[in-house]
């Protein structure tokens, strides 16, 4: 249901229906089109284009750590 409100955006569904449903190269495409689009933000926003995402993931990588110590 996410995915399919996802695919309403107009350029970022485009791209993502294509890697969804369409070939490797075409997922290898949108990979490379996020990372293009990830140094633009930071050549427009600087450096808090890298912090931003590295705190927004430390929650994240503490819960897949936590689940890997648990042994489950």
């Amino acid at each position: 249901m996410v995915l399919r409100a996802l695919y309403w955006i107009p350029i970022f569904g485009w791209l993502l229906r294509d890697a969804v449903h369409g070939d490797t190269l075409s997922r290898i495409l949108f990979v490379v089109n996020l990372l293009v689009l990830w140094a633009l933000a930071v050549m427009i926003f600087g450096y808090a284009a890298i912090i931003i995402p590295a705190l927004l993931l430390t929650p994240t990588i503490l819960a897949i750590i936590v689940v890997f110590t648990l042994g489950r």
